[in-house]
């Protein structure tokens, strides 16, 4: 197990995101944030920093829930749909003399966001105070999916396989007891190479050096067409819980702060399966599975100030901190 922690940014109201992570998939994959809240948020494409008394701004500009009149529960239900499409690089042919047409995958899936908003409002005949009340804010909202899928399937005739990376093995291979292929310790085999010859898809010879036994993979032979594919599989969320309050200063000025929980979770699997349709050969089939699970916590804070000049003219700014997370990956 993997723990690693994680400087993330969320994007602020006019700016990009960026993420520090340990190697750039992660840091793609952290930093590709969307918009939620309400159905108006969503229906204005989350153009909602200076709208206010709408849920959206908890996650957006927390000094909007300033505009309340009133309190208000509200859910939004989201519904996903995604595909993906996959084939090899220079495809080779469906045995009919015609390239292999792209696999697609489906990666769709639902997602609620909501919260209440508390609203309290001063007497409006009550001049006493320049605050004219304000609302606290609870709830969560989806930020980014990380729900999508590839699917590709392929007949090679050049000898791509995953035995040219079998030959080449990036650990040496020194001792009597196979070296790094098993570990003794535990009796298992810990890495690409040590699954392979446990799994009878390569053997090993040695010879002496220096009088010390050094040992070499073999391989299998291949031949003719190999059929090559691979199903990949993403699932899991983010979702930030929220708590944000937000005042009114003269029915002018609002201000607004608010801190967000934010929770992750990202699974993937990978099938990788090739066949070979020489009876000659040893190995009919045989397939690779890669799993990934990745979960987090983390918080950040925003700031967000609205001014309204009159009815119809409003300006509104905010500010949010990094996110700081703490990943862990299985």
């Amino acid at each position: 197990m993997n723990t690693r922690i994680l400087l993330l940014c969320l994007p602020l109201a006019l700016g990009a995101g960026r993420a520090f992570a340990q190697d750039e998939t992660d840091a793609l994959r952290y930093s590709q944030l969307q918009f939620g809240g309400s159905a108006r948020t969503l229906g204005i494409g989350g153009a909602n920093v200076a709208l206010g008394a709408d849920y959206g701004s908890v996650s957006s500009n927390p000094a909007g829930l300033g505009l309340y009149q009133k309190s208000e529960v509200q859910l939004t239900p989201g519904f996903g749909v995604g595909s993906g499409d996959g084939q090899m690089l220079n495809p080779g042919t469906n045995g009919r003399g015609t390239p292999m047409s792209p696999l697609s995958q489906s990666a769709n899936n639902f997602n609620l966001s909501g919260g209440a908003v508390f609203s309290g409002r001063r007497n409006r005949q009550n001049a006493e105070s320049d605050w004219k009340g304000g609302a606290f804010a609870i709830g969560f909202t989806r930020v980014a999916d990380f729900n999508a899928g590839s699917n590709y399937q392929d007949n090679l005739s050049d000898g791509r396989s995953l035995f040219q990376r079998l030959r080449e093995p990036r650990t040496a291979l020194v001792g009597t007891n196979k070296g790094s292929l098993v570990d003794q310790s535990q009796n298992s085999y810990y890495n690409l190479d040590g699954i392979a010859f446990g799994a009878y898809l390569t053997d090993t010879t040695s010879r002496r050096v220096n009088g010390q036994r050094q040992y070499s993979l073999l391989t299998q032979n291949r031949n003719g067409l190999i059929g090559q594919g691979e199903r990949i599989t993403n699932t899991g969320s983010m979702t930030q819980f929220d708590l944000a309050y937000g005042g009114s200063y003269r029915d002018k000025l609002y201000i607004g702060l608010g801190l967000g929980i934010v929770s992750s979770n990202f699974r993937q699997r990978r099938d990788f399966t090739e066949t070979e349709a020489d009876p000659l050969t040893p190995i009919n089939n045989y397939t690779l599975r890669d799993e990934v699970q990745t979960d987090g916590t983390g918080f950040n804070a925003r700031l967000g100030l609205i001014y309204r000049f009159s009815d119809a003219v409003r300006l509104g700014a905010s500010v949010q901190t990094p996110t700081w997370m703490r990943l862990t990956d299985t």
